[in-house]
């Protein structure tokens, strides 16, 4: 009986309608075009240019992100723009990246990324220089489009380890 049940759940969402929305993210995203390649291709369309008439795609896409992009891991490679102090007490460091612009097709995105770090990096934190390229391992936490006068993506790397 278990497997007659089985085989009707599999046979039922073989037949499920596509939405465009069913792809399902990575569980490890080895860089930023990754994470922007997760979001339907319509979502990303819509969002070119930015502005107000992008704020439906944006909340729209930041949906998508949240269920598929924000608590997975992810290994980035990054320029340092600043290495400073986080505020607060939830992270001891916080490493500024460098912005940097993605093209989704013909959509433009400029992507702004902080990555946190415990006190027990510190050791690792302290050799970082701004300029530098490093790798970067550790989990999404906030991933989210704003549209502005440009189309902007915020991401926010908790748990962070320098590889």
């Amino acid at each position: 009986m278990k497997s007659i049940t089985l085989i009707l759940l599999a046979a039922c969402g073989l037949m499920l309608p596509h939405t465009g929305l069913a792809q399902v993210a990575p569980a490890q995203f080895n860089s930023l075009k990754d994470i922007v390649g997760t979001v339907p291709k319509q979502s990303i369309i819509a969002l070119q240019g930015g502005g107000k008439r992008a704020e439906p795609a944006a909340m729209q896409a930041n949906e998508f992100l949240r269920t598929n992009a924000v608590t997975k891991g992810a290994s980035l490679h990054i320029r340092v723009l600043k290495v400073e102090r986080a505020p607060g007490v939830a992270h001891a460091w916080r490493i500024l990246a460098a912005d940097e612009t993605l093209r989704a097709g013909s959509t433009s995105i400029l992507v702004k990324l902080i990555a946190y770090f415990s006190e027990a990096q510190t050791a690792a934190v302290a050799k970082v220089k701004s300029g530098e390229q490093i790798t970067i391992v550790g989990k999404l936490g906030r991933c989210d489009f704003t549209s502005t006068d440009k189309l902007h993506l915020h991401i926010d790397m908790d748990e962070t380890v320098i590889q």
